[in-house]
């Protein structure tokens, strides 16, 4: 069975029905700029802490919001295709260790670059000997 376009849907769509569909997507969209714009504006700066000692950052706000979404577009909506079959199949077990992973490897090339960079040398002002010129 064929499913039908989104075109076709959209023009067997009544005026009063087709207001009702653009202005809850106004909705929406307004909603997750409004969300966007506090978690930017007013938890990021703030550094919040979450628990003994994490801290609320961007990262774990879009952390949150990518798993809203990911519930609200899963197989239970109808949606289907290659790419929502993956993501139904995404294991969150495994993305965390994955994402430790990266945090591990990040952390290692920094300190290396720090430890074989030089990097305290190059950024510690020099001391002159006073009466002394450069």
């Amino acid at each position: 069975m064929r499913r039908p376009s989104i075109r076709a849907f959209w023009a067997s769509l009544t005026p009063g029905q087709r207001r009702t569909a653009a202005m809850m997507a106004v909705v929406v969209a307004g909603l997750h700029v409004l969300g966007f714009a506090l978690l930017i504006v007013l938890v990021a700066p703030h550094h919040y802490r979450v628990g003994s000692g994490g801290a609320f950052s961007i990262g774990l706000g879009l952390t949150a919001y990518t798993l809203g979404i990911r519930h609200a577009f899963d197989a239970d909506h109808g949606l289907t295709g290659s790419f929502w079959a993956w993501l139904e199949n995404v294991n969150i077990n495994v993305l965390g260790f994955v994402i430790v992973g990266l945090f591990a490897l990040t952390w290692g090339v920094a300190l290396a670059v720090w430890r074989w960079g030089r990097i305290e040398e190059r950024w510690t002002p020099r001391v002159e000997e006073p009466g002394t010129l450069r």
